[in-house]
């Protein structure tokens, strides 16, 4: 039987689970990136034990945060990779409650096998796991201050509040006109400077400068290589533009599997100790599922075994670089086996490159989360076994969950996908790949420059690690060709500010990730709340809007007037 203090350590992670899983779902579809939820997580987690157990333990708050984080990432893997299915004329969609099962079934068994490679990438190599690393001696220095949770209360409400007010007015858009003809437009995204002070100023700016790069070069001379060599009914300037994104992000992923992802740890995975049981009835399990989705039984257990294969390959990669191409692993995947497919002359469904992706992406953002998770378990000094109860139970609370984000997927964002509303830059990948909308000597091409700039900068490794962090970074790089100029402003606004805070006010700097992660969550929940009200109830949203955002507006006065506080003392 649970003790009163387990209850109440599973109900705080039932609800920091859900809570990222779905504004993170809307962050990720709003941003086209998914900033690591950990320092949120922990203050969130922290700010609820305290109103609910008088003296949380730092075990407590690591074990509600770690499943909380489970859902930011979980959401990230839905909305990198299902979307792009609802927009093709696909006959043979899984249902929503195979595909719930289908993540549930991933992310268990993600658990399982991160939990066997866990000594030799956290204990025995010692990888950095910046996320976990920040977010442990978070904990262990100040998991018990008020004035995190106030900051971070205070923040979510005014971001929510201005949000329900910019969309009241529509003022989400604002062009400015530069004069010549010229005009620049600028979004009013709260969350975008967010991410971008998250992320840091190198990013922001390398976001940027794809942005900057794909509107003064590459669409014009896209404009000239789609009127003489490609089809102009199928492929526009702004999609071959896209082209040269697509295979820059794909083709430093490639390189990071390449040069950094070796192997270390697949034979810890045959261990035999705990979970050996439970990851084979899990794959079993997972086996089967897929060939529901309308997998051959061989298709089925190629993926199961990539899934095991890649899963070594995140937990390295995430611990070595705090990176998790998490959709890329997917679309490797789903490529591998289509080729063995087409090797056989053996047809397959349209909807099971999506589900191929899909499965392993689950599988690859588990491994690359709970590795941080067990990194702060380590500078904290938590038993792993809570960071495991913890993630296990956070899965398992997302599956029910999953429906509704899956129908507010195919129901209410579909219309807005790909826009400026919702630019959703990795769906669309996952998509443009799957679809066929790649023109392949350019995707090729930039795919192949990537590997070679990556792979001489691994070459030179003894040089860079004198000069530091490279400053292109071609991953943010293609993405910002993806996004176009208006988000990666706001992306890019964000990291200058980190820069100057970082230089200026480094006490700030906490506190400053605290602020950033609860604007993001404000504005994120805002927007997934309307837009969840909009598609089931017949209540007016406009009128909901302006009365929601002046009730957040009064609540956050009052914590203001009740309480004192100051990004100093955080």
């Amino acid at each position: 039987m649970l003790s009163a203090s387990t209850l109440k350590i599973l109900f705080v992670t039932l609800l920091v689970t859900l809570f990222l899983f779905f504004t993170s779902a809307f962050i990720s579809l709003k941003l086209g990136a998914m900033p690591w939820p950990i320092v949120f997580s922990i203050v969130v987690s922290a700010g609820l034990l305290r109103l609910i157990s008088r003296q949380p333990n730092m075990h407590d708050v690591n074990m509600a945060q770690a499943g909380g984080t489970m859902g930011g990432l979980v959401a990230a893997a839905v909305v990198f990779v299902l979307p792009g299915m609802y927009l093709q004329p696909l006959a043979d969609i899984p249902s929503v409650g195979l595909l719930s099962l289908l993540a549930g079934t991933a992310g268990l068994l993600g658990v399982m096998l991160s939990d066997r490679v866990r000594h030799r990438y956290v204990e025995q190599l010692g990888l950095p796991y910046p996320a976990g690393q920040a977010g442990g001696e978070l904990i262990r220095e100040g998991f018990d201050r008020g004035a995190l949770f106030r900051l971070v209360l205070l923040a979510g409400l005014l971001t929510g509040a201005l949000t329900l007010l910019r969309d009241h007015l529509d003022l989400y858009v604002v062009p400015v006109a530069l004069g010549g003809g010229l005009v620049l437009t600028f979004l009013i995204a709260p969350m975008g400077v967010g991410a971008g002070y998250i992320l840091g100023p190198k990013t922001g700016l390398n976001w940027l400068a794809g942005a900057v790069l794909g509107i003064a070069v590459l669409m014009p001379l896209g404009a000239i290589v789609t009127e003489q060599l490609i089809d102009i009914s199928k492929f526009t300037p702004q999609l071959w533009s896209q082209n040269v994104g697509m295979g820059l992000v794909l083709g430093s992923g490639l390189a990071q599997l390449i040069f950094h992802g070796r192997l270390l740890g697949l034979t810890d995975l045959f261990r035999r100790d705990r979970f050996q049981w439970p990851v084979l009835a899990l794959s079993v399990a997972g086996l089967g599922l897929l060939m529901a989705a309308g997998i051959s039984w061989w298709g089925a257990l190629l993926t199961i075994a990539l899934a095991w294969l890649l899963v070594p390959v995140a937990a390295q990669l995430t611990g070595a670089t705090n990176l998790d191409p998490l959709e890329q692993f997917g679309i490797l995947a789903a490529f591998l086996i289509a080729a063995v497919y087409g090797i056989f002359s053996l047809p397959l469904p349209g909807s099971a490159r999506y589900v191929i992706a899909f499965f392993v992406a689950v599988t690859t953002a588990v491994a690359g989360d709970i590795g941080h998770d067990f990194k702060s378990a380590q500078v904290v000094g938590t038993p792993s076994r809570y960071i495991v109860r913890g993630d296990l139970f956070a899965v398992l609370a997302i599956v029910p969950a999953m429906p509704i984000l899956l129908a507010m997927i195919r129901d209410t964002f579909l219309p807005q996908l790909f826009t400026p509303a919702l630019p959703a830059p990795q769906a669309k990948m996952v998509y443009n790949a799957f679809a066929g909308l790649i023109h392949l000597p350019t995707f090729f091409g930039s795919l192949g420059l990537a590997l070679l700039a990556d792979g001489l900068r691994w070459w030179s490794r003894g040089v860079a690690a004198k000069s530091g962090e490279p400053r292109v970074q071609l991953i943010p790089l293609g993405i910002g060709i993806f996004l176009g100029w208006p988000l990666s402003f706001v992306i890019a606004l964000g990291g200058v500010m980190r820069a100057w805070i970082n230089r200026r006010r480094p006490a700030w700097v906490r506190a400053g990730v605290v602020l950033a992660a609860g604007i993001m969550g404000g504005e994120g929940l805002a927007g997934f709340v309307t837009a969840a009200l909009d598609a089931a109830t017949s209540l007016d949203v406009t009128l909901f809007r302006l009365v929601g955002a002046g009730v957040l507006a009064v609540i956050a006065a009052t914590l203001v007037v009740r309480q004192s506080w100051s990004p100093k003392s955080s």
